[in-house]
């Protein structure tokens, strides 16, 4: 279960900021540690062939991942991405790439999360993000 004022907040959120917009970034549900969003294939945004390109999805990925640990952190803890993974299955040719994040461990600091992207039911590619939580690191 989350937070429901996290919740609602990471609801307003996806509203707000410019980049998330962009990718029309939608979240379908939330627990904690966890989340299922939803994101716009934009034709504009296809490989050289059709299909969503594979740096978009990374980037898909990294916001998804962010969003899985403000479940339990909220929005307002600042956080830096520390390296990204993905494997590239299949092309991901639907009107909208459906992802589920989840979060791995919560740290103190690290916090890694995995993040599947999917074209309706199909794995289109798999990512590993890790974010560090700025507010416990040392100054």
């Amino acid at each position: 279960m989350i937070n429901p004022e996290i919740e609602r907040r990471l609801r307003e959120d996806t509203k707000q900021v410019p980049c998330i917009q962009a990718l029309q970034l939608e979240l379908l549900s939330a627990a904690d540690g966890y989340v299922e969003m939803s994101a716009v294939n934009n034709p504009a945004w296809n490989a050289p062939r059709p299909g969503v390109h594979g740096g978009i999805l990374a980037f898909i990925a990294d916001c998804v991942a962010w969003y899985a640990i403000a479940t339990r952190v909220g929005p307002d803890v600042p956080m830096v991405t520390t390296d990204l993974d993905i494997r590239y299955l299949g092309p991901c040719l639907s009107d909208r790439v459906r992802c589920v994040g989840r979060v791995v461990k919560f740290g103190r600091t690290l916090n890694p999360v995995t993040v599947e992207l999917s074209d309706h039911e199909k794995v289109a590619a798999v990512a590993q993000v890790c974010y560090m939580r700025l507010d416990a690191t040392p100054r």
